[in-house]
């Protein structure tokens, strides 16, 4: 049986549209038919009854008229999503875990349906957010009939049993349009500032105003989709300050060709390689700095070398060459586990 998918996203421009969107992606090389249903794990927040305790601060008066201002749209969702088989949920770790935040449990009472996570890794080797979840006596691994991630790296790099329910399906974003572009002039891309990593940022601040020929741009408040990704096309340098799970704009980024710049490798957790003798690395389209000297040193470097086309290419070769599948995709994994997810007849 050809199985259908029903996605469940949120509307924002964030991590768990660009994965719905990518699984959709992978989904139509296999031939398998979608539907992405964005604002529908609102929806999940919704499938409480009034008198649970949810994590969600509201009076009871304002759950009342939230929960009949949407009724019937809930109604006819649910109804929709009765003719697919599964049910995909594209959101972020620990938001999919939380008890009182998403409903699953009674998502899958009332549609009989299997329901399954994508999320960027696997929460079985995040330590962190594995003993965070237990302590609070929320959600587990367990909580969904399969787990899928974009990586299998997180905190630990091992592979979770088969019988884990798990699969690591990379990320397809060639949708975006993303590729390789001239770069003509150098521009450095701050990311967004981050609580306890002040330090971090105003470090990388202090070393690019020493190069007067660089353009610095830092990201702050909100970006619509479109706009972020000209503001990808454009740089040469993505400055990043603190650790990322996976970090779907490193992966845009290196699409365009644009070198990602870190402090510690486990900043860009998910993209460790390991050479023969087991040690971890990042390869030449990262650069990781240990002091302020060191990272001026580089810079100078980069613009003494940089050629308008030859530099992105050279970028884009070396992420394409070492993580195909974090563009792409891997729809092969993806189609090779849908025959282990039982779905009702």
């Amino acid at each position: 049986m050809r199985k259908r998918i029903a996605i469940l996203t949120r509307s924002d421009d964030k991590s768990p549209k660009v994965l719905a969107i990518s699984f959709q992606q992978m989904c139509s090389e296999i031939g398998v038919e979608t539907k992405i249903f964005f604002q529908g794990t609102s929806m999940l927040s919704r499938l409480f009854f009034l008198t649970e305790k949810t994590m969600f601060a509201r009076n009871w008066h304002f759950k009342i008229r939230h929960h009949l201002y949407y009724l019937l749209s809930d109604i006819i969702l649910l109804i929709r999503l009765l003719r697919y088989d599964i049910i995909l949920i594209s959101e972020c770790i620990p938001n999919a875990h939380w008890r009182g935040y998403y409903n699953i449990e009674r998502l899958k009472k009332l549609t009989k349906k299997p329901v399954v996570l994508y999320e960027v890794y696997c929460l079985l080797n995040s330590m962190t957010h594995t003993k965070i979840l237990k302590e609070g006596n929320h959600y587990g691994y367990e909580r969904y009939d399969w787990n899928y991630s974009i990586s299998r790296i997180a905190e630990l790099r091992g592979i979770p049993d088969v019988d884990k329910k798990w699969t690591d399906i990379g990320l397809n974003i060639q949708w975006t349009g993303l590729t390789c572009n001239a770069k003509k002039e150098i521009i450095a891309l701050v990311d967004f500032e981050q609580v306890g990593f002040e330090s971090s940022l105003q470090e990388q601040i202090d070393v690019l105003e020493s190069f007067p020929m660089i353009k610095i741009i830092r990201l702050k408040g909100s970006y619509k989709a479109t706009e972020i990704r000209e503001l990808y096309k454009k740089a040469s340098l993505f400055f990043i300050q603190f650790p990322e799970a996976f970090g779907v704009s490193i992966a845009e980024c290196l699409s365009t060709g644009c070198q990602i710049i870190v402090k510690d490798m486990n900043w860009a957790m998910s993209w460790r390689l390991q050479n023969d003798i087991g040690e971890e690395y990042l390869p030449d389209c990262f650069f990781v700095y240990q002091t302020k000297h060191n990272l001026y040193q580089y810079i100078k470097k980069f613009i003494d070398n940089h050629d308008a086309d030859k530099t992105p290419k050279n970028i884009n070769d070396i992420f394409l060459s070492c993580y195909p599948e974090f563009y792409y995709g891997n729809s092969g994994n993806l189609l090779a586990s849908l025959a282990h997810i039982k779905v009702s007849a």
